[in-house]
């Protein structure tokens, strides 16, 4: 959350096990469910690093799919980042509490945050 501070929430989720749930969550303590649009962020083609281009959803408001994330960012979570690592083994979830509230600079942070993730776990 120091990283990103426009985003409150951080969930990380590698080969379908849940190893960091950081900052606002839920109430209802939910784990990532692989749907529609988690699927298709998962979907993209990894690159030599292990790392897929990373999917941003700035307005959760005008996307059907917020239901996706209700069961595990808060509520009131208005943007997304889904950052796919370890050639997609790996998911990391950034939740903003404002709407287009990220920049390419966030972006490029997320991709930083997921390497340095994937190499932690490689060790």
């Amino acid at each position: 959350p120091k990283a990103f501070p426009t985003t409150p929430s951080v969930f990380i989720r590698h080969k379908n096990k849940t190893i960091l749930r950081k900052g606002i969550m839920s109430e209802m303590g939910g784990e990532v469910e692989v749907l529609a649009i988690v699927q298709k962020a998962l979907a993209m083609p990894p690159d030599g690093d292990g790392l897929s281009q990373p999917t941003y959803i700035p307005d959760l408001q005008v996307l059907p799919g917020k239901v996706e994330f209700m069961k595990y960012m808060p509520a009131l979570c208005q943007a997304v980042v889904l950052q796919p690592f370890d050639n997609n083994q790996g998911l990391i979830v950034l939740g903003g509490s404002k709407r287009r509230d990220l920049t390419p600079k966030d972006l490029a942070k997320a991709r930083v945050v997921a390497q340095k993730v994937q190499s932690c776990l490689s060790e």
